[in-house]
This record gives C-alpha cells, structure tokens and sequence, in this order.
C-alpha cells in the first residue's frame, strides 16, 4: 500500500511544476462480463454455465520534452470480489497491487532515427504474429531495446530483449534456481526481430519481418533454442475494398530442442467495405503434422505453425476454440474457411456476423483397427460469432456479441471430450470501455 500511495503522490507532484514540456495524462477502465459454456476448452454434458465480471484499469502518463519522451502505464487487473483480503461480510481489498503495464523513455536521435528502451508495445500490421493481445485484460508488453528508422515511405526497426527471473550474483549459493529461466512452460529467454515496412502509395503496402525468439534449456544457463518466424505480409486498402495476406515459416527447434521443419502459416481476406453494408471472405491456413507418416525423422520433427503473440480473439472464431495450434488441433494444424457480413446502422451503431468452417489441416490419429490406421475425419464443425458495437463518443463504446459452435466427432477428439458427450457450446459477453483525456499540459 505505501508503494502505491508514493507512486501516486509523486506524480500529482509533478502536475504542480511548470515544466518546460508536455504532461498528458489519459485513463482507461473496461469492464467485461462473460456467460459461457464453452470457451477456449470444449465443454461437455456434465459443465455448467460459467460467468464472471473482470476489470482493467489503466493510468497512462505521456511526457515529451525536447528529443526524448517517457511513456508509463500502470495497470490493475482483477475478477469482481475476487480479492484475497475480506471479511465474513465485506471484501477489504487485494494485497497483490499494481503492475507495470508499460514503462519506456524514447531518444528522437534526429527527425527519422528514434531509440527506444523499457517495456513497451509491439503491434504489426493485421497483428497475426506480435502484437498486444488486447482482447485479453492483462493485454501483452515486452522488454527490450527498439530502433526505428523512419521516413515517409519506409519503416525499418529492430529489437533485442533479453528476460532473466531476476538477478543473482556469481558466487550466491542461495539462489542459484534464479540463473534459470523455465523454456519448458514456453517462457522467452530472449526475444529479437528485424522489420521492414514500403509503402509503395497511400493504398498498398508490403513489410518483412523476421522474429527469433529464444527458449532456454531447462537446468542449463548457455543453451538456447532458437525459433525462427520470418514472412512476409502484404495490404491494401482504398474507400471500399479491403485485402490482406500473410506467408510465414518457421524453422530452428521449439522450447524443448525439437527440429522445427516445414511449420508455416498461409492467410488471405478481401472484404468490402460500403456506406451501410461490410461483406467479406478468407480463408487461414496453418501447418500440421501429418500422422500417417511412418518416417522416424519426420516424427520427431515439429510441422505444426506456432502462433507465437499474435492476436487470437479477431481470428479463427471469437470461441478462441484454436488458439494453440499444437494442443487445440493435436498437432493437426488448421484451416478456416470464414466469410462475415456487417451492417452498419449509423456512426455509433454496427453488427456483423462471421461464419467459420473449420477443419485439420492434417488427418488426426484415431486408433488401430486391427493392423490398419484409423484417421478423423477433417471437418472440426463451425462457428457463428455476432457483434455488436455501440459507440457513444471518442471516449465511450459498449461492445457485444454471443458465439455458438456445432461440433463434430472430430472437434470432440481434439479438444479430449467423449464422443457425443459435448454440451451445447457457446459463449457471450458484454463490455464497456471508458478511455477519458484527463489531463493535458502543453508548452
């Protein structure tokens, strides 16, 4: 609590300095109830519906001055009445407090070199591979040192991090676990890209990018294993028409030191975009293993595509049925047929709903019947999401929507429910999202 309380007090001391820059200070609260049987994991008969109240707050404080600027976002996230200190009749608090959201301090170098070091966020293009993850209320920073290249047409960066569990000095017997860094829940030793952006006119542009994120090898301090992301991803856009696409690979090994061979992701949508009506079609394609193969090597070899930090909420069904391509589809990758249709009612009122046919991109071992090798069948059901969205002023929007999935005996497989015994999988929410200005201090 004392923390807090000199964390506060210290910047509402700096509100009664005039400095020589500007102090903007902006908040967010979002709100967001869920009613669900189904979500992320399949559910079967014998679940009951769920539901909860989650909540984010953040307090955003944006100072430049001169050549440099220093961005701090504090954050606290938490389920309604779920805080650890209470009473018999009242809810006293949380004693777990805030957390650092963002934190980083950027140093213009001249009008098109900029660098920029702390946590921050990293959010490309349609958000496929690295982003925020901003459906999520934790959302998603990194740690690392970032160097932008700027100029009207050309964006080139590139970042290093590197993550420890915290500090130990050589020689500390007593902590010597702290020198590791656990690959094996898929935590990142080390993080690097390089990306490149050309937009060729105000319409269509093309980047390139490259992402090397590295795990440690369990009880190890000079082992690393290196996965590699590298693609490229194209975009158009002009009053009316939309289209996007994306290629990547993956190579190196995974957080366990297994070979990565012949992961890749494939996406392509075009959607139109009129006065009243939105309609769109596009199809995601992501590597999987192919279970039919005999071959030694190929078995020990990783085919699935991981999704590394991209965003999962805005694809593949708001149901986030797949968001782990190994473990969702047992390695059997993924195709997503979708097409959506929206219409929009004025400024403040839209609806659209999205239609996905879903399907391995690899047959899924069944079992043995006798000698001979049983596969399911690749159709994995589909989804229907609605959305609604009500957008009140630049500061205030509700947002809504209600998904249904129809499963199949090969969703049941993949998500490890009982033939048959799934339930009546859907799920819907309601959220409200207040981002006020509330200060602004200017030269």
């Amino acid at each position: 609590m004392k923390t807090r309380q000199l964390l506060f007090f210290g910047f509402f001391i700096l509100l009664q300095i005039n400095m020589m820059g500007q102090l903007k200070i902006t908040a967010e609260l979002r709100a967001r109830g869920e009613l669900f049987n189904s979500y992320k994991y399949l559910a079967d008969t014998t679940n009951e519906t769920q539901y909860y109240v989650t909540q984010r707050t953040r307090l955003n404080f944006d100072y430049k001055k001169d050549f440099y600027e220093l961005y701090i976002s504090l954050q606290d996230v938490r389920a309604w009445g779920g805080e650890d200190m209470s009473s018999g009749t009242i809810v006293l608090g949380s004693s777990h407090g805030l957390d650092i959201y963002e934190a980083s301090a950027k140093f213009n170098l001249s009008s098109k070199l900029s660098l920029k070091i702390g946590r921050q966020e990293y959010d490309f293009d349609d958000r496929r591979i690295l982003c925020n993850r901003n459906w999520n209320q934790y959302g998603l920073s990194y740690d690392g040192l970032l160097l932008s290249y700027k100029t009207k047409r050309l964006l080139f960066m590139a970042q290093s991090g590197i993550n420890s569990m915290q500090t130990k000095i050589i020689g500390d017997v007593t902590n010597k676990n702290n020198e590791y860094y656990d690959g094996s829940k898929g935590r990142m030793k080390t993080f690097n890209f390089i990306y490149l952006r050309k937009d060729f006119n105000d319409e269509f542009y093309v980047t390139g990018a490259a992402y090397l994120a590295g795990y440690q090898k369990v009880g190890s301090t000079s082992t690393v294993y290196g996965t590699g992301t590298y693609g490229l991803h194209l975009s158009y856009k002009n009053d009316f028409l939309e289209a996007k696409g994306n290629i990547f690979m993956q190579s190196g090994k995974n957080y366990e030191g297994k070979k990565i061979t012949g992961a890749m992701m494939a996406t392509a949508m075009a959607q139109y975009n009129g006065k009243k009506i939105i309609a769109g079609l596009g199809l995601d394609h992501y590597s999987g293993h192919n279970s039919s193969k005999s071959d030694f090597v190929y078995n020990n070899e990783i085919h699935t595509f991981n999704l590394m930090y991209g965003a999962r909420f805005p694809f593949n069904g708001n149901m986030n049925m797949y968001m782990l391509m190994d473990k969702h589809t047992k390695n059997g990758g993924l195709d997503d047929l979708y097409g959506k249709i929206g219409y929009k009612f004025n400024k403040k009122h839209n609806l659209t709903a999205t239609y996905h046919l879903f399907s391995t991109a690899e047959y899924v071992f069944k079992g043995l019947n006798g000698t001979t090798k049983e596969y399911y069948e690749k159709n994995l059901g589909s989804e229907i999401d609605l959305m609604y969205k009500y957008i009140i002023n630049k500061e205030i929007n509700i947002m809504a929507g209600g998904c249904y999935y129809f499963t199949t005996e090969a969703t049941e497989a993949v998500k490890g429910v009982g033939a048959g015994t799934s339930g009546k999988p859907f799920y819907s929410y309601l959220m409200v999202t207040f981002k006020p200005n509330l200060y602004n201090q200017k030269d």
